[in-house]
């Protein structure tokens, strides 16, 4: 079997009864950074002798003294920080950092056995849904690369989806882990709201800001959350699953493209014969709850960035500038109201539609993946309808603070992935990976 197209636990398997190495698999791994990565752009920097240095201890270590990522190659949005190495922030030199420390989450995953072997792509600040990077360049969909690969993660949705690493991790404000999961074809997962760590994270929106993990099927994410948090979802993938679906009108499901919508309604059909009941959840006042998120991140946003605006303190591409503008002008009594009701409208959330159902799903994406000329810097009022469609249906899940998986639901007709939301009550995790995991080995495309 090709190293690249197994995976994480297919590959730790094999690192366990010794049919491939640690070094092996990551001279696989980097030679198909290689090789692909001058098309995809989806690498910033390849960490290839300090990986290879790790991977040959890995192959020395006893069995006894494996971590369940032992050997994993990993790759990490270029935002968590690695102890004296560069962090870019997908930015202009200016701006970069070296830290002192090491994000807690890479800490975790290389404490695991993981190895981080790629600093990747990402928008600006992590400000941006399609993957555009004025300094880095874009990072393209390893499916089509005239399209979007979804950002602001946008490398670590591409890198997982062409095979560089196992897993990555990214970061998701207002979908930025679920949307190139999405159209890139992997499985993304946005965790409960401060259930893993920011530190050693750039910040965007401290308020929203939360991590997240990409992987290729549902069974690879709980392995990685598990080693993150040092829950047991992935042990709990083969029980027997009990769960109420609610499938949410208007805000999540009118308007899709027409694609979309034929996926969505196959994937009801999934959930009917993986035996688990339906039902109609009432929403609403969910653009509203997009509209507070967006007055709270680009709020935040400005006050940590407003010393980048003025002339010579660093280069911003054009649309940073414009959102950090848009920041700044956000009155302080909007920004108090909306970080008020965001308390309140889990609540109501809670008592509402997630109240009779164990989990909501809906579109990740309700339009297909666009061109990526179609949302440049210069596409003008089309551009800018386009990106608020891209994150209409995941930035008010984030403004509730919920966990969100994204898993494939088949492709267009343009061959890109689609993605369904899967959305549950809060620390719900391991339920939505074991509903995921089963629609993945349910589904027939």
């Amino acid at each position: 079997m090709n190293p690249s197209s197994m995976t994480l636990r297919e590959a730790a398997d094999s690192i366990r009864t010794g049919d491939i190495g640690c070094e092996e698999l990551m001279r696989a791994c980097l030679d198909r950074i290689e090789a692909k990565d001058g098309e995809l752009n989806a690498v910033i920097a390849v960490e290839a002798e300090r990986a290879l240095e790790r991977a040959v201890a890995c192959d020395r270590t006893d069995q006894g003294e494996r971590g369940a990522l032992h050997g994993i190659p990993f790759g990490y949005k270029d935002m968590f920080h690695r102890a004296g190495a560069v962090s870019s922030y997908g930015a202009t030199e200016a701006h970069w950092k070296t830290p002192d420390e090491t994000s807690v989450l890479l800490g975790a995953v290389e404490t695991a056995g993981g190895i981080g072997c790629a600093r990747l792509n990402m928008a600006e600040f992590a400000m941006g849904p399609t993957g555009h990077n004025p300094h880095f360049g874009r990072c393209r969909n390893p499916h089509a690369p005239a399209r979007i690969s979804g950002g602001s993660s946008s490398g670590s949705g591409a890198a997982v989806a062409a095979g560089y690493v196992f897993g990555a991790l990214g970061s998701d404000t207002g979908g930025s882990v679920r949307l190139p999961a999405s159209m890139c074809g992997t499985v993304g997962l946005k965790p409960t709201q401060y259930r893993l760590s920011s530190a050693g994270m750039m910040p965007l929106s401290p308020s929203l800001d939360c991590p997240g993990i990409f992987a290729k099927t549902c069974a690879d994410a709980a392995r990685i959350f598990d080693a993150l948090t040092g829950e047991a979802s992935e042990a709990g993938l083969d029980d027997p699953l009990h769960a109420r679906i609610g499938v949410p009108g208007g805000y999540y499901t009118d308007d899709l493209d027409e694609d979309v919508a034929v996926a969505f309604e196959s994937s009801l059909g999934v959930f009917r014969a993986m035996g688990l009941s339906l039902k109609e959840a009432d929403v609403d006042g969910q653009g509203s709850l997009a509209h507070y998120a967006d007055v709270i991140w680009k709020t935040e946003a400005a006050a940590l960035h407003r010393g980048s605006l003025p002339p010579g303190r660093g280069q911003l591409g054009r649309q940073v500038r414009a959102r950090l503008i848009q920041g700044i002008g956000i009155r302080g009594t909007d920004y108090v109201d909306a970080a008020r009701l965001r308390t309140l409208s889990l609540r109501r959330f809670l008592a509402g539609p997630l109240a009779a159902v164990d989990a909501l799903v809906m579109p990740t994406v309700p339009i297909m993946t666009p061109l990526a000329d179609t949302v440049s810097a210069e596409g003008g009022e089309k551009m800018r309808r386009t990106l608020e469609l891209i994150s209409r249906n995941t930035r008010p899940i984030s403004f509730l603070g919920l966990p969100a998986l994204s898993v494939p639901m088949g492709m267009d007709r343009n061959g890109m992935p689609m993605g369904l939301q899967i959305v549950g009550r809060p620390c719900s995790e391991a339920l939505l990976l074991h509903i995921g995991d089963l629609f993945a080995r349910t589904a027939t495309w």
